[in-house]
């Protein structure tokens, strides 16, 4: 499970916060729904979900990975946007990667220590591979903006997220997450 909301987090901080603008102006972000869908043989039991603070939107998230996960997990992100006037979302960015290969190398980079130090503040999931069974959670998660790397145009934004551990030639399913979101200039 902590899988699952790594990569969710992941997208989020890439996809989906706030970031200066020319006129020092900031994104506003208004989360519209998150899902997620395990996979019983791999995550038992999930809750998540996006609430109003004090200080913004915070994320949390409690689950039970079943089973230690110790083959070689694969993401596939699948980003899309649409402006308010749009029924149809439109693709245009798709990404396929082992997360244990990625994260052996994440963390040498900048933006990604960041957003591990972030997690750590508000969650128990570990940053390294292989993920054990066990609980985890993350409480009133929020987006650190000084991880966000990119810049973001008026729009509906949604990112669909499919994990999955390689079987020869079949993929079986961990988790299907889905996360939508409006972004405001």
């Amino acid at each position: 499970m902590r899988i699952i909301m790594q990569v969710v987090l992941i997208i989020l901080i890439v996809s989906m916060g706030s970031v200066k603008c020319k006129k020092s102006k900031q994104v506003q972000v208004k989360f519209i729904t998150i899902s997620v869908i395990p996979n019983p043989k791999y995550v038992d039991s999930c809750e998540a979900g996006i609430t109003p603070g004090s200080n913004g939107l915070t994320g949390d998230l409690k689950a039970h990975l079943a089973t230690d996960i110790t083959k070689d997990l694969s993401v596939e992100l699948r980003f899309f946007m649409k402006n308010k006037q749009e029924t149809e979302y439109k693709k245009f960015f798709t990404y396929d990667f082992e997360l244990c290969k990625l994260m052996e190398g994440f963390m040498s980079q900048t933006v990604a220590r960041l957003w591990a130090q972030s997690l750590k503040k508000f969650s128990n999931f570990p940053i390294t591979c292989p993920i054990m069974q066990g609980d985890y959670y993350i409480k009133k998660m929020k987006i650190d903006r000084k991880s966000i790397p990119m810049v973001a145009i008026n729009g509906i934004y949604m990112v669909k997220v499919f994990m999955y551990i390689k079987k020869e030639l079949v993929r079986d399913a961990v988790a299907n997450a889905t996360l939508e979101a409006e972004v405001t200039l």
